[in-house]
């Protein structure tokens, strides 16, 4: 049975910046999106590897900083 349909494909992850980062001091006001956007770099990786022999790209996304109150706090200890 031919399994084209399952070749030559996208994945695309959207995460952003601080998660994996060692720049920045773990943030308890970043707890929870935090963790759920390094599980999902984690899965990207993992992907990444097993869908290569599938022709399949997996990618992820990190477009940048948007001001949110987290990184107020973030933003103050990087100044102190």
């Amino acid at each position: 049975k031919n399994n084209d349909k399952f070749h030559n494909g996208s994945f695309v992850f959207i995460s952003s910046p601080g998660c994996n980062s060692t720049s920045y001091n773990p943030n308890e006001f970043y707890l929870a999106p935090g963790s759920g956007k390094t599980l999902a770099e984690y899965y990207c990786r993992m992907y990444a590897r097993s869908y290569t022999k599938y022709k399949i790209n997996v990618n992820c996304v990190i477009p940048g900083a948007i001001k949110t109150p987290p990184w107020d706090v973030i933003g103050q200890e990087i100044l102190d």
